[in-house]
């Protein structure tokens, strides 16, 4: 790619990789004989797909020995002290890991793998604990791979160009959705404002087109995320920023399940009423 390609290219992402995990390799000047290729972070990508199922493996054989058992009708659960030791460790990883690995990304490999272990046994325990949402799990995988495929579809086309504008946009999505989400929070603390707090909350129809509106967010955020690996792979940085990218992907795709997961949940808890 020629100089003028290259500088355009980064003018137009400089400062606004719109995954924290991502941000500022467009400030990256090393350059190595072994450069990042797109083979090496899909290849990665799968390493931490496989490191989830194998935290989904290990709850799953970790529930044999200390069984959970699910209130019929609820969501709720009765987990034995030393099953709660194991989830309470995979639940930090999943939550603080992230923000570690967003300042210390040399360390991504590990802290990587330590965050797909923590959501691999999270899921599990949903599965082991909660009978009702076994199939929505299936569900919200095959949803989740229909999502990821067609924003693939949709950046390799170019039918959608991700600009700085662009990025602007979701950002700014991004911060409205978690600005209101911590409005209504407040309010719930508030004794005036707590019945406008509940009605957020309980409010069904709500609750679905906030869960749809969190898939549309996440999903502009993995376009974003493409761009940012065509741009690591094109202007030819070291294959350890693979680690980076990889992790940036899936970490994208599990917000999208999740996201996916509660919209399907929100789903069926309607229909049972």
């Amino acid at each position: 790619m020629s100089n003028i390609t290259m500088q355009n290219q980064s003018s137009t992402i400089d400062g606004f990789f719109t995954n924290p995990l991502l941000k500022k390799l467009s400030k990256v000047d090393e350059r190595t004989e072994e450069c990042a290729t797109y083979k090496g972070i899909v290849i990665k990508c799968f390493y931490f797909i496989a490191v989830i199922f194998a935290g989904f493996i290990a709850q799953a054989f970790l529930n044999i020995i200390y069984p959970l058992v699910g209130i019929p009708g609820t969501t709720e659960v009765d987990v034995p002290t030393e099953a709660a030791i194991p989830f309470f460790v995979a639940l930090a990883f999943f939550v603080i890991v992230p923000f570690v690995a967003f300042l210390v990304r040399r360390a991504i490999p590990v802290l990587g793998t330590l965050y797909c272990l923590g959501t691999g046994y999270i899921l599990g325990f949903i599965a082991s604990s909660i009978v009702d949402y076994r199939t929505i799990l299936l569900i919200a995988v095959v949803i989740t791979m229909a999502i990821v495929a067609a924003m693939c579809v949709l950046y390799a086309s170019g039918i959608v160009k991700v600009t700085k504008k662009f990025r602007t946009v979701v950002l700014t999505l991004l911060l409205a959705s978690i600005l209101m989400s911590g409005i209504v929070c407040v309010c719930a603390f508030i004794p005036g404002l707590r019945e406008v707090a509940l009605f957020f909350q309980n409010n069904t129809i709500l609750g679905i087109l906030g869960s749809v509106a969190g898939i549309i967010i996440a999903s502009l955020f993995l376009l974003a995320d493409f761009n940012t690996v065509q741009y690591i792979v094109e202007n030819g940085l070291p294959k350890k920023y693979e680690w980076i990218a990889a992790f940036g992907l899936v970490f994208t795709i599990v917000w999208i399940y999740f996201k996916v997961l509660d919209l399907l949940a929100r789903a069926k808890n309607n229909n049972n009423k």
